[in-house]
């Protein structure tokens, strides 16, 4: 038998490393894309925006003060009595901010078409009808815009043609404008629709909306263009560099202030206030007012990302609704102060779910996967919240966090359950290479190691049981073949249950002899001993054997065993060609128990083992001391003792019985 490995086992183990790492990426990268590309669905979509929310509360923004909203309020509702007041309120309202210095005046109220019967309007008469009012209502409003110079009057279009998919919720079937007299004093005519997402919650702004293909530019955009003496094109422009499939062209993000309270942070007057001329002139100069409605009767209320934090004077949660005024005050300071978020491209999008979903793989390839979920799965999670929650508020960038956390957590689930796909056909394998060569005991315990099925070569301490039938092959000459078969599948399982039983590996059958390891592949400290204890149960069992056959075939009369044990180091692990591998044991040890066995035939002994089993199990059997061998191809001799059963115990009749039947033979 040669004492060097055939083939290397290394290179099938580093072959599994490669193949798992190859489908753990392929998974990654599938993972990766197909989520980033699925990141437009609504379902998704909609995860996103929350986390969005979440990350736009932790935002610190704070309020421009240049801009200052007058509150059509319930304090002024209830002071002026029903709502829609007289035009010439309004007009009031203006010469009071024309007087005070106001920089420019911005109402969020369409005063559409002219008044009736005294009322500041009446929706009831069609477009087509209106012609030059004779309303003193309507000549006080016009005078009062016209001599202020600059009020922007709001008006509303409807949505859906023209405009984002997302954002088609208008029962409107014509615009409403404000009252043609009223455009032509004004300073500019825009629209203050308010974008809603799939959620009805509002995180966009329009930047530009079509009606009968025109393009009109938002009453934010015409705010800050005006204030800022450039033209609405390149307000638009700069606010819509970074529009991509998360935002429209036509759309921007809003950037919302901390809500303290549902005013969201900017300076409010009431309007009744600034009516009677309360509100102190230094308060109102150089600023930008916006006019609009905040109390509840007005139904100009709308859910936002920091809704949850708005709370109330004492300082309890408040749950309520943003007023329409301070979505358009807080597109006016995004603009003004170039602080809108953009959205990332989609390459970078990808980029960083390809490498969340390939780092989590990385760490699959060599981590079980209950690790990867505590030590990888939940700080990578964190680590882009974190990353999108830090781009959002230091450069301004609306990084998705939703769709690279689901990819990453989409790979884990799809390498978890690769591997465990894996794992499994890997013990079916392994189960079908040892359990029948191992005890079920053994077996559980190499279960527990799927890299037992290809073992890399290694050094163990082990013995080595071999046995051998004397004069077999001369009985195979007087019987039929059948008739041998049966009776050595008998003698071999009655054997092979033996050594199982004492915890030993059946290495091979050698034609009618055994080769059997104790100590591998389960390491035993006792290997020795449970080796010997084998060797004499297996006598003793043979014995019972040419018993039970009295009456039937004569071959099991005639069946007599030698055994040899030796004790030492060897090489143990899968040694084949490229194509077939098998697990076995080879070395100088290996070696030595087979020429035990062949010499109990000089000495005519049943059980022959070496001095280095002897010292292991010295006190614990009976043993004869035969004297010194020298064995084929040793240079050295070693003494040789002859096992005759265990401590406390005489030689069994059965094996007293055998012995001289073998001596006598």
């Amino acid at each position: 038998m040669s004492d060097t490995p055939t083939a290397s086992p290394r290179r099938t183990g580093d072959a599994n490393l490669v193949r798992r790492s190859l489908v753990l990426v392929a998974i990654a990268l599938l993972a990766g894309l197909l989520l980033t590309y699925l990141g437009q669905i609504d379902l998704l979509r909609r995860f996103e925006l929350m986390t969005y929310d979440l990350r736009m509360r932790e935002a610190p923004v704070t309020a421009p003060p240049e801009i200052l909203v007058v509150a059509i309020d319930e304090r002024s509702i209830q002071q002026f009595q029903a709502w829609p007041w007289p035009r010439s309120t309004h007009a009031r309202l203006i010469d009071r901010l024309r007087a005070a210095g106001a920089k420019l005046i911005a109402f969020d109220v369409v005063f559409a078409g002219p008044s009736g019967g005294g009322a500041a309007f009446d929706k009831e008469v069609p477009l087509e009808q209106w012609g030059e009012s004779t309303s003193p209502e309507d000549k006080t409003l016009t005078r009062a815009i016209r001599k202020a110079g600059n009020v922007i009057l709001a008006a509303t279009l409807p949505e859906g043609e023209g405009q984002s998919e997302d954002s088609a919720q208008g029962s409107l079937q014509a615009p409403e404008m404000p009252y043609e007299d009223f455009q032509e004093a004004a300073l500019a005519v825009a629209p203050a629709n308010v974008v809603r997402d799939p959620d009805n919650v509002v995180r966009h702004y329009w930047l530009t909306l079509k009606h009968l293909d025109e393009t009109y530019p938002s009453l934010a955009v015409s705010i800050a263009s005006h204030v800022q003496g450039v033209s609405d094109a390149e307000v638009i422009k700069g606010a819509s560099a970074q529009a991509s499939s998360d935002v429209p062209a036509n759309q921007m993000l809003l950037w919302f202030s901390p809500l303290e309270t549902a005013a969201g942070g900017f300076d409010v007057v009431s309007y009744y206030d600034v009516y009677k001329g309360l509100v102190p002139a230094d308060r109102i100069k150089g600023r930008i007012v916006v006019v609009g409605g905040t109390a509840p009767v007005l139904q100009d209320l709308w859910q936002t990302p920091m809704l949850s934090g708005a709370r109330t004077e004492g300082g309890a949660q408040k749950v309520g609704l943003v007023p329409g005024v301070v979505v358009q005050a807080t597109a006016v300071a995004n603009l003004l102060q170039q602080r809108h978020p953009g959205p990332v491209t989609w390459p970078t999008k990808l980029i960083v779910a390809l490498v969340a979903c390939l780092l989590v793989a990385l760490a699959l390839v060599f981590l079980r996967p209950l690790t990867v979920l505590v030590l990888v799965m939940i700080p990578v999670s964190a680590l882009l919240l974190i990353f999108g929650t830090w781009a959002l508020n230091v450069h301004h960038l609306w990084m998705p966090v939703a769709v690279p956390v689901l990819a990453a957590w989409t790979t884990c689930l799809g390498g978890t359950t690769y591997r465990y796909m894996a794992e499994e056909a890997g013990k079916r394998r392994l189960r079908r290479a040892w359990q029948r060569r191992v005890s079920p005991e053994v077996l559980q315990l190499i279960l527990r190691d799927p890299t037992m099925t290809q073992v890399e070569a290694r050094e163990v301490t082990a013995t080595v049981l071999f046995s051998d039938l004397r004069g077999f092959t001369t009985l195979s000459a007087l019987h039929s073949p059948q008739e041998l078969v049966q009776v050595l599948n008998h003698y071999l399982t009655r054997m092979t249950a033996v050594i199982l039983r004492h915890g030993g590996t059946i290495n091979k059958f050698l034609g009618d002899g055994i080769m059997a390891v104790f100590g591998d592949p389960v390491p035993r400290p006792d290997h020795a001993l449970r080796a010997a204890t084998a060797a004499l149960e297996m006598q003793e069992d043979l014995a019972k054997l040419r018993e039970e056959t009295e009456g039937g075939s004569d071959v099991y009369k005639s069946l007599f065993m030698r055994v040899g044990l030796h004790t030492g180091t060897m090489l143990a692990g899968d040694v084949g060609s490229e194509d077939m591998l098998e697990y076995t044991v080879i070395g100088d040890t290996v070696n030595t128990a087979s020429r035990l066995e062949s010499l109990g035939k000089e000495y005519g002994t049943q059980i022959l083992m070496s001095a280095d089993t002897w010292q292991q199990v010295q006190g614990q059997v009976q043993a004869r001391f035969l004297g010194e061998v020298t064995l084929r191809n040793r240079p050295q001799p070693i003494d040789v003792y002859e096992l005759v059963g265990l401590t406390g115990q005489g030689e069994a009749p059965e094996q007293e019985a055998a012995r001289e039947a073998q001596e006598d033979s």
